[in-house]
């Protein structure tokens, strides 16, 4: 009876691994899997960047059209930007209050009245605003091949954002068709190297750009 049971066991064993009308997953299947590994590497390396204590990056604004290019470092949650190619400091944030300077001037701003200065404060958006993820071409970065993964951003969390910012003015609205969208750059091993955002108004053709590279 043993040598039974176990010559049973055996074969039991092998077909099931040798099974050829095992299931396959289906095309939805398939899709829902590969979304849900594009997400995690998402959160994956924006955390990574996110628990760095300190970093040097570039910013740039609309970096098609010769616009302004800036060096930055983070620092925790502190920043500062110098403007390229004369290093001269623009502005920096220093425990809750941010800090423009221009010429022999300087305004002082809460985070709120500033806004989203550095990528920082762009990442921890990305997290708490996106609406869905997907796989972008690749593209070139400093010479190395890195992967995209494109983000949208929900316009339903942004509106409220704004909301908040403005103390709960009820009656803004966002334009329609506005788009807010995220571009990040990834190398190997799960190396984030280049941030972008994307603002497509309704009535402008032209997109608004911002780019941060990490250096």
């Amino acid at each position: 009876m043993k040598r039974i049971m176990s010559c049973l066991a055996c074969f039991l064993l092998v077909a099931c691994q040798a099974n050829p009308f095992a299931a396959h997953p289906t095309a939805k299947e398939k899709a829902a899997s590969e979304q849900a590994e594009l997400v995690k590497k998402a959160r994956q390396v924006i955390n990574q960047q996110l628990h760095k204590k300190e970093y040097p990056f570039q910013m740039m604004v609309d970096p098609m059209r010769g616009k302004r290019r800036f060096l930055g470092k983070q620092a925790g949650e502190d920043w500062s930007l110098k403007e390229l190619p004369s290093r001269e400091l623009v502005m920096q944030r220093k425990e809750e209050r941010i800090y423009a300077y221009h010429r022999s001037k300087t305004e002082v701003m809460t985070t709120w009245q500033a806004g989203l200065v550095s990528p920082r404060d762009h990442l921890a958006f990305v997290l708490e605003m996106a609406k869905s993820y997907r796989k972008g071409p690749s593209i070139q970065v400093n010479g190395q091949k890195a992967d995209v993964i494109e983000v949208d951003i929900d316009e339903g969390k942004l509106l409220d954002k704004i909301k908040q910012t403005l103390f709960h003015d009820a009656a803004i609205a966002l334009p329609d068709k506005m788009k807010v969208a995220y571009k990040l750059a990834v190398v190997r091993p799960h190396r984030l190297v280049r941030v972008t955002l994307l603002i497509q108004a309704p009535d402008r053709e032209q997109v608004q750009q911002l780019t941060y590279e990490f250096i």
